[in-house]
């Protein structure tokens, strides 16, 4: 809420909606999310064929996902006149333009590099950030799946054309005859009924505990949003004796 003529309620609301802590946390590592350099222009995107998505959070600005972008549009109170005369130019002086955030060093960075960034390296990792990371963007499990596994269709692709690749050979008199090869062969067979055995496990038990999460954080949330609500009514309560 902002009151007229109140600098710090603006100046509160002006740090809401401009500043970046959560980037500034990793600010270190954005490197590996993307280059110290200008953004693609907006028709360069579309040549590319990206979604352009309007988001009020800052700090999705220039983020880029698979076929999309966010992009934050340019908030109509920095383009009035009087607002920069009451509320901005008082505080800014050429002086402290290089002051300017340090992501805007960058021009779009990968959402799914930040997660990981934000996973490995935010000073303030807990279980919640290791399960969401920057943005969680998963609303069913089968887009966790399809994300984060289609390697193992590749995998199992690669394992199926060596096992026929070893059958074949073995038909030959010279690789029959070896030793070696055999113990290879064999070798690579075991590895390869163990691989999709030991793939399923993995998917499973993270299935599950996302699940454990979920659950976890919806009971907490249910919670919270009670005793903030009985308190609400409490207080309406007195109010009215």
């Amino acid at each position: 809420m902002i009151n007229e003529g109140d600098d710090a309620s603006i100046q509160k609301y002006l740090a809401w909606d401009l500043t970046l802590p959560w980037l500034n946390d990793i600010h270190d590592h954005l490197w590996l999310a993307g280059r110290p350099m200008s953004a693609r222009s907006l028709h360069r995107q579309a040549m590319l064929g990206r979604a352009m998505v309007i988001t009020e959070q800052v700090d999705l600005h220039m983020v880029r996902q698979d076929g999309r972008i966010f992009l934050k549009p340019l908030p109509d109170y920095l383009l009035s006149y009087d607002f920069w005369i009451q509320a901005l130019l008082s505080s800014i002086n050429a002086e402290s333009l290089d002051l300017v955030n340090k992501r805007y060093h960058y021009g779009e960075l990968r959402l799914a590099r930040l997660n990981w960034i934000y996973r490995l390296f935010s000073r303030h990792t807990n279980i919640t950030t290791v399960v969401r990371g920057y943005m969680y963007g998963y609303h069913q499990y089968s887009d966790i799946l399809r994300r984060n596994f289609a390697w193992v269709l590749i995998t199992l692709v690669y394992v199926s054309t060596v096992l026929a690749a070893l059958q074949v050979a073995l038909a030959t008199e010279t690789l029959r005859t070896s030793n070696a090869f055999q113990q290879t062969s064999y070798g690579f067979a075991v590895f390869s009924i163990l691989i999709p055995l030991v793939t399923f496990a993995v998917i499973i038990v993270n299935l599950l505990a996302l699940a454990f999460f979920n659950v976890t954080a919806t009971v907490s949330f249910k919670r919270k949003t009670d005793r903030a609500r009985n308190a609400a009514v409490a207080v309406e309560n007195q109010q009215t004796v």
